[in-house]
């Protein structure tokens, strides 16, 4: 039997499958802290991402959170930033003199598992599951 690329052609890609934790405390290493575009004009993200080193089935699983820390919604740059306040305490980063300062950096995340719906690459509308951070912490689970 030999296989040719032109044999993928009438094959529907697979997309993947996400594993997202289930709810709860995890410890994480902060593996990116960078600030990026937002969607509209003048925006900026503080692009979080925490790799759970945590003992258990999601070890090595990541999960992501943009935050909007210049935003035209005050109360969204406000959220934004206050989050980003929390983390830079729990983390021990408050000399920071940059947000890629807190990658390497080890905290423990709260985590809400929240239904949610997509569409998919073919347009089909499907149910998946998102995650939200809650609560940041130090090592000693104190806020």
């Amino acid at each position: 039997m030999t296989f040719n690329m032109q044999d993928l052609n009438e094959t529907k890609a697979h997309t993947g499958t996400r594993v997202v934790p289930d709810a709860g405390d995890y410890t994480v290493m902060i593996s990116k802290s960078t600030l990026v575009s937002g969607k509209t004009d003048g925006s900026t993200n503080a692009a979080m991402e925490y790799t759970i080193i945590s003992d258990g089935p999601f070890t090595g699983g990541v999960v992501k959170e943009w935050l909007a820390v210049v935003n035209k919604s005050d109360t969204a740059q406000n959220i934004a930033r206050s989050k980003l306040k929390a983390i830079q305490i729990v983390s021990n980063s408050q000399n920071a003199s940059s947000i890629d300062d807190m990658t390497g950096k080890t905290i423990i995340i709260r985590i809400n598992k929240e239904q949610n719906q997509y569409v998919d690459n073919g347009g089909v509308t499907r149910t998946g599951y998102q995650n939200s951070v809650l609560n940041y912490m130090t090592l000693k689970h104190k806020d």
